[in-house]
């Protein structure tokens, strides 16, 4: 390479450079331009710098890509995991409704289970009701207005405002297509229902006017046993008083056949299982004494006003003047008057009994019988039922008397004892005392 050249210049050199590369015998020179040898230079650190990155990629490349796929799978999963929470989420929400609507349903079934048990419990109380007497005129339950109050409709069932025991002795069902037989609604209304909610409104209102139906039985059951108790108890004032025990009476004609197995009423029963219990022993008992009293002379032989002339008890005899017992009572009245009996049975006697003269007897059973002395005629004969008021026979003179009149006896077990009492206990009974 030749020299450089002696100048004050300072710099690359301009000329150029020459490049003598020997090998064995030959020499071969290449001459190098300064621009090619500078951007020769100029290339290395970049070289370098590609290698160096190359050889970083070829030494990171794994990690890299560990790094990525971990990345990777890290999002994956917590996707999964936000839509598996999320599915959880929808099948919670799902089976819930679903119990919810089985719950609702089961509630449904249950109330118009219960609204066929209060249908039955009415035709009870009408049984009741009739067995007490109260077809016509039954005690008063106002249930309906409570059912009103609970209904979200804008009408109530089309029922009477005597209540509900009116409904239950006279029932008479609702005639619009979406109410039962108890004036609510049907279930297909239920099933027609758009929203759960609105099935549940029903449902509640169902509930409501069932509870208020319920009531208005109890109630009704109550009234019908306190009225039963209170019939027996006026009639068994005027057992009492005429001197009879009513709890040992029985009717003297069989009722009709009953029967059936014995269930007692459970503890822990309803309201109205136990008011319909009392009503039913007091209804009972009035029923029993109803079927007696016809069999009990309290009705007055003779019809009118018929002083009496000779009461019960010692007296002097009227033919021999000496004191005698008057085993029963005078009864004053025209001659021919119409003679009934007292009460109902069966006819012993007809005919003349010494100072009777014609005399009829009737048994009455329960011990009890009436002798009608004096008679004109008997109109009866022997083993003759007849009913309470009958015509047995007309008022004479016959045998031991002065003059027309009724001589009229009660016995019990063959005691002779005063008519008055029954006479007196059946006038109070006539006028509601």
């Amino acid at each position: 390479m030749p020299p450089r050249k002696a100048s004050g210049r300072s710099g690359p050199p301009t000329t150029h450079y020459f490049v003598s590369i020997s090998r064995s015998d030959s020499i071969r020179t290449a001459m190098v331009r300064p621009a090619l040898l500078w951007g020769f230079v100029a290339l290395t650190p970049l070289s370098l710098g590609v290698g160096c990155a190359g050889a970083g990629y070829f030494a990171f490349h794994d990690t890299l890509l560990r790094a990525a796929l971990v990345r990777a799978a890290d999002i994956q999963t917590a996707y999964e995991a936000r839509l598996d929470a999320a599915r959880g989420r929808f099948e919670e929400a799902e089976s819930r409704r679903l119990i919810e609507g089985k719950a609702l349903e089961d509630r449904v079934a249950a109330l118009f289970a219960r609204e066929s048990r209060l249908e039955e419990r009415e035709q009870a109380l009408a049984r009741l009701a009739a067995a007490a007497g109260f077809a016509s005129s039954p005690p008063k339950a106002n249930a309906l207005s409570a059912i009103r109050a609970a209904s979200p409709q804008a009408k109530a069932p089309s029922e009477s405002e005597s209540g509900l025991a009116a409904r239950a002795y006279a029932p008479r069902p609702d005639t619009r297509a979406d109410q039962g037989k108890t004036g609510l609604p049907e279930r297909a209304s239920f099933e027609a229902a758009e929203t759960a909610t609105d099935k549940r409104r029903r449902v509640d209102w169902l509930a409501k006017s069932l509870d208020a139906i319920e009531t208005g039985q109890t109630a009704a059951a109550t009234a019908i046993g306190a009225a039963a108790a209170q019939v027996s108890a006026r009639q068994a004032k005027a057992v009492i008083e005429a001197g009879l025990d009513p709890a040992k009476l029985t009717p003297p004609k069989a009722p009709a056949a009953v029967g059936g197995p014995f269930v007692p009423l459970e503890r822990g029963a309803s309201a109205f299982d136990r008011a319909a219990a009392r009503a039913a022993d007091e209804v009972a008992a009035a029923e029993r004494l109803r079927l007696v009293m016809p069999f009990l002379p309290f009705l007055k032989p003779l019809a009118g006003d018929s002083p009496i002339s000779s009461p019960f008890g010692y007296r002097i005899d009227p033919f021999l003047g000496r004191p005698a017992l008057h085993a029963g009572v005078d009864l004053l009245q025209d001659y021919g008057a119409e003679v009934r009996t007292a009460a109902a049975g069966r006819v012993v006697h007809a005919a003349p009994a010494g100072g009777y003269g014609t005399m009829v007897e009737i048994d009455h059973g329960n011990g009890l019988s009436t002798r009608y002395g004096h008679l004109s005629e008997a109109l009866v004969a022997e083993g003759e039922e007849v009913a309470q008021g009958a015509l047995i026979g007309r008022l004479g003179a016959t045998g031991r008397s002065t003059g027309p009149h009724l001589h009229y006896e009660v016995r019990v077990n063959g005691e002779a004892i005063d008519p008055e009492r029954f006479l007196a206990a059946g006038q109070r009974l006539d006028q509601g005392d």
